[in-house]
C-alpha cells in the first residue's frame, strides 16, 4: 500500500527466485513477463496492465495498476527512446483497445488545461470577462448574446463555482469567461487560401506573442490552409488563422506565409502532387543510398523548395517539405517516367490526376519473369490503374486485397511473374521473426531454400543467404531499418 512496502515485497520476491545481481534480474525478469504476459497476448504496456485480451483464455489475472499517471508518464519514455534510436518516422502499429460506452471527447489529464483554438458564442447579456480565472479577478470587458469569441484554453477544475476559460477578444485581448455562459460554434472564416511558411516559424493557439501557447513548429515550406484573415492586430504583427493537414488550427504572423506557387517572396514554393502510384519515400538526401526519413502517399500535396538538386542514381532529386513540415528528398522520376506533377489547382479532384504508367514504380519492379517488391506492397499498390491484373496464391487461391507473399503469381497483361517479397521467406506476405527463423534453419543446413525464397532473404543483397540477412529482417520487424529494391 505504499513505496515502501513495494520495494521490500519485490525485494523478498528477487531473493526468493535467487536473483542476485543486476544482470541475472534483468534476464530472469525478461523471461517471466514473456512466460506470464507476452505469450499469453498481453504484448503492450497497455495489456500489462490491463487484461482485457482473451486470446489464452482468461481475462483480468496478471494485471496490476498503481500509477494512475502512467499513460502518460510512460508513453512520454518509449517516444524518446524511439526518437533516440531514429525510428519516429518508421511505421508503428498501435494497438488500442476500444470499449463500449466511451466519451465522444478525449478525457482531459487531471489538473492541466486543455489548449485550443475554437470559436465560441456568448449565451447570456453583460457576462463579465475577467482578467484572471474567478469571480474576485479583475474585470476587462463585457460581453453579451451571440457575440463571437474565440476559445484558446479549456480549464479543467472550477475556481469558485464555474470554470473558468481563456478567451480573445475581438480587440486581441485575452481574458476569463465563465464556461456556463459560452458554447462552441463553428470555425470562423472567411477565406480558404492555399499558403506556405516562408521560415521555420511557432504555430500559436491564438493572435499574439503573449498569452498564447505554441502548439508547433512550422517549416519552411511547409503547406497550410489559411481560413481567416486580417482579423487581429496583436504584439505589432497581423495575425491569420490556419488549417494544417492533421486538422489542427493555429494563428501564425502574416509576414510569415505566403502565396502557394509564390517565386517573388522569400521563398520558391512550388506545389507539386505525387503521381507514383505505390508513393514515394522521402530521403535524408538525394540518392537511393540514403536514409528513408518518412513516405508520402500517392495524391498527396507538397512543397517543392529546390528542384532538379541531383541526379544521383538515374533519377531527378527535388528537395520537398510535406504537409506535416517533414523536410528531406523526393525522385521526382528519371528518363522514362515521372513521378509527380505540379499542381495548378490545389483542390482539383483525384479523378482528374494522371495516372502513373504501368509496369513498376519505386515499390516494386518487373525483372525477368519475377515481380520484385518491397515489404508494404501490396495488391492495391500494384493493381492501381492496371485493369487485366490478377494475383494468385501459390496454391492458385485468388487474392483481390491485402498484402502478397513471395511465391504468389501476379499476372499483368497476359504476362505472368512470381513474387518475391522482399524479407519474406515463409510467403505469408509479412515481415517477421518467423522469416528469421528460416534464413538461420537454411543456414545450418536444417531446411533448404528454393530459388524464390533465396532472392527473397538476401536482405543485404551481399548475393549470399547468412545470418546478416536475418539480423536485416529482424531490425525491420521492430522498425530499425527499411529493406528496399
Amino acid at each position: 500500500s505504499t513505496d515502501s512496502h513495494v520495494i521490500v515485497n519485490g525485494l523478498n520476491y528477487a531473493k526468493n527466485l535467487s536473483w542476485t545481481n543486476p544482470e541475472i534480474s534483468i534476464k530472469a525478469g525478461a523471461k517471466e513477463i514473456a512466460s506470464k504476459y507476452i505469450n499469453d497476448g498481453q504484448d503492450t504496456l497497455y495489456l500489462q496492465k490491463f487484461d482485457v485480451d482473451n486470446s489464452d483464455g482468461t481475462l483480468y489475472y496478471f494485471q496490476y495498476m498503481q500509477n494512475v499517471a502512467a499513460a502518460s508518464s510512460e508513453s512520454t519514455k518509449v517516444r524518446s527512446a524511439y526518437e533516440n534510436i531514429g525510428v519516429l518516422n518508421s511505421s508503428i502499429e498501435f494497438i488500442i483497445p476500444v470499449y463500449e460506452n466511451m466519451p465522444e471527447t478525449t478525457s482531459q489529464k487531471p489538473g492541466e488545461k486543455s489548449i485550443v483554438t475554437q470559436n465560441v458564442k456568448v449565451t447570456g447579456n453583460n457576462v463579465t470577462v475577467r482578467e484572471s480565472a474567478g469571480v474576485n479577478a479583475s474585470q476587462i470587458a463585457t460581453v453579451n448574446s451571440n457575440d463571437i469569441l474565440l476559445r484558446i484554453e479549456i480549464a479543467s477544475a472550477k475556481v469558485g463555482n464555474y470554470y473558468w476559460d481563456k478567451i480573445v477578444l475581438a480587440n486581441g485581448q485575452k481574458g476569463y469567461i465563465a464556461r456556463d455562459f459560452i458554447t462552441q460554434v463553428d470555425d470562423v472564416t472567411n477565406c480558404t487560401d492555399s499558403v506556405v511558411a516562408n521560415t521555420t516559424v511557432n504555430l500559436r493557439n491564438g493572435p499574439g506573442t503573449s498569452g498564447t501557447t505554441i502548439i508547433t513548429t512550422l517549416t519552411k515550406g511547409q503547406l497550410l490552409t489559411r481560413i481567416e484573415t486580417g482579423k487581429y492586430n496583436v504584439d505589432g504583427y497581423i495575425w491569420d488563422k490556419v488549417k494544417l493537414s492533421d486538422g489542427r488550427l493555429g494563428y501564425i504572423a502574416q509576414n510569415y506565409i505566403e502565396a502557394s506557387g509564390s517565386t517573388s517572396g522569400t521563398i520558391t514554393a512550388e506545389i507539386i502532387r505525387i503521381i507514383c502510384n505505390s508513393g514515394l519515400k522521402v530521403r535524408s538526401g538525394p540518392g537511393t543510398d540514403n536514409e528513408v526519413i518518412t513516405y508520402v502517399d500517392k495524391f498527396e500535396t507538397v512543397t517543392r523548395i529546390e528542384s532538379a538538386v541531383s541526379t544521383a542514381g538515374g533519377y531527378t532529386w527535388d528537395k520537398i517539405v510535406t504537409s506535416k513540415g517533414i523536410e528531406g528528398y523526393i525522385a521526382r522520376g528519371n528518363s522514362s517516367e515521372q513521378y509527380v506533377e505540379v499542381v495548378e489547382n490545389i483542390n482539383s479532384t483525384t479523378e482528374e490526376k494522371p495516372q502513373e504508367p504501368t509496369g513498376s514504380n519505386n515499390n516494386f519492379k518487373l525483372e525477368n519473369q519475377n515481380l520484385i517488391c518491397e515489404p508494404e506492397t501490396t495488391v492495391e499498390k500494384i493493381k492501381e490503374n492496371n485493369a487485366n491484373i490478377s494475383v494468385k496464391k501459390a496454391d492458385g487461391t485468388s487474392v483481390e486485397t491485402g498484402a502478397i507473399g513471395t511465391g504468389y503469381t501476379v499476372t499483368i497483361d497476359q504476362n505472368s511473374y512470381t513474387v518475391i517479397k522482399l524479407g519474406d521467406a515463409n510467403g505469408d506476405g509479412k515481415i517477421t521473426p518467423a522469416d528469421s527463423t528460416v534464413i538461420l534453419r537454411a543456414y545450418v543446413g536444417l531446411n533448404t531454400l528454393t530459388e524464390v525464397q533465396t532472392m527473397s532473404v538476401d536482405a543485404n543483397k551481399d548475393g549470399k543467404v547468412t545470418p546478416a540477412d536475418s539480423t536485416v529482417i529482424l531490425r525491420k520487424y521492430v522498425g530499425l531499418t527499411n529493406i528496399e529494391i
